[in-house]
């Protein structure tokens, strides 16, 4: 999945930019995300944690309108994370978060 948005994204940087301005208007890069909502990745993975990372990106690219390809952690990733995440993994990804604030990664 992460390869095929790294492709996707790279190829077809319209489609996105109207995904992320208009989110009901291009449904078909919106639904990838949905995807992660379905919850069948194995938590411990190294991909399912890159998909964390560009889901809330995801989110984060909808709220600025713009598109970037990673966002620091910030107080401003936090909040999103809170909002759109759930569960242990939320738990641990806000964990990890607060460690890269505090530079201990």
């Amino acid at each position: 999945m992460n390869k095929y948005l790294n492709w996707f994204e790279k190829n077809f940087p319209t489609e996105v930019e109207n995904a992320i301005k208009n989110p009901e208007s291009e449904k078909f890069y919106s639904d990838i995300f949905q995807e992660y909502n379905k919850h069948k990745w194995n938590s411990k993975s190294l991909e399912y944690y890159k998909f964390t990372e560009r889901y809330v990106n995801y989110h984060m690219n909808i709220q600025s309108k713009s598109f970037e390809n990673y966002y620091k952690s910030t107080q401003d990733k936090i909040k999103m994370t809170e909002m759109v995440l759930s569960g242990k993994n939320k738990e641990r990804y806000l964990n990890l978060i607060d460690r890269r604030i505090k530079n201990v990664l």
